[in-house]
């Protein structure tokens, strides 16, 4: 998240499949507390980018879209 949030303009925003909105800030609390509380992401879990398409830019703005699959990971198989 330090990353993200170093890479990701202030006026950097989101706007989710639902259309819900979340700004940088809201987003860098929200995915810190989900990687403290799972701070492993083994094997593929985690997010998992499928397509990004960048539709235009103007001047320093992008606009893109994408669409990635967040996977929880698998509980660990327990010995016997």
């Amino acid at each position: 998240m330090n990353f993200k949030n170093q890479f990701w303009p202030d006026k950097f925003f989101e706007v989710g499949r639902q259309g819900q909105i979340e700004d940088k800030a809201e987003m860098v609390k929200r995915q810190t507390a989900v990687a403290t509380a799972h701070p492993v992401s083994p094997g593929d879990s985690g997010p998992n980018p499928q397509r990004f398409t960048l539709k235009a830019v103007y001047g320093n703005v992008a606009l893109a879209t994408d669409h990635t699959v967040s996977k929880l990971p698998t509980p660990a198989a327990k010995s016997w």
